[in-house]
């Protein structure tokens, strides 16, 4: 889906530096305005933030609107909270785990079922699109600190590049 979106965009390059801000932190466009979780952001303050000029801020919204399937891809988008930063400052534990190959399968599974029989419960997982992110990685919140002990196992599954432990 992402490929598709990007072809429709690829010719207006401030555009598309737009539309991945909107898929990236889930603004969503509806009757011509962008909305994060429904309070109206200015087309003048996305524009400010990316660094382009208003008129491609206004003209990718207008482009989203004028397609009736990117019409309904962005109008459901919904910001997510990334606990990631915060989470040791909240008593949480968090995992950062690099892939050598992000579409290889079991990554995640391996990565649960470890903390799992390690007694760890998660509060969250986020996993970067590598077409959206400029890092490709899985992040684990967890409902307390990792024991090191746990990170040569996760080293371990296949496919994982690298852990970081915050």
């Amino acid at each position: 889906m992402v490929t598709r979106i990007d072809e429709k965009f690829r010719r207006y390059p401030a555009q598309l530096k737009v539309v991945q801000l909107f898929m990236r932190l889930g603004l969503a466009v509806k009757d011509g305005q962008i909305y994060c979780d429904g309070i109206k952001i200015s087309h003048f303050a996305v524009a400010k933030g990316l660094g382009v000029d208003r008129r491609a801020v206004a003209d990718a919204v207008l482009r989203i609107q004028s397609d009736k399937e990117l019409t309904e891809i962005f109008m459901n988008f919904i910001p997510t909270c990334n606990l990631r930063d915060a989470a040791p400052l909240l008593g949480y534990g968090v995992l950062e785990v690099v892939p050598q190959d992000s579409s290889r399968p079991g990554i995640l599974a391996g990565v649960t079922r470890i903390l799992n029989e390690a007694g760890i419960s998660i509060r969250q997982v986020v996993i970067d699109n590598p077409q959206l992110s400029e890092i490709d990685h899985l992040v684990v919140v967890t409902d307390k600190p990792i024991p090191g002990s746990v990170i040569p196992e996760i080293k371990d599954i296949m496919g994982v590049k690298s852990v970081i432990l915050h």
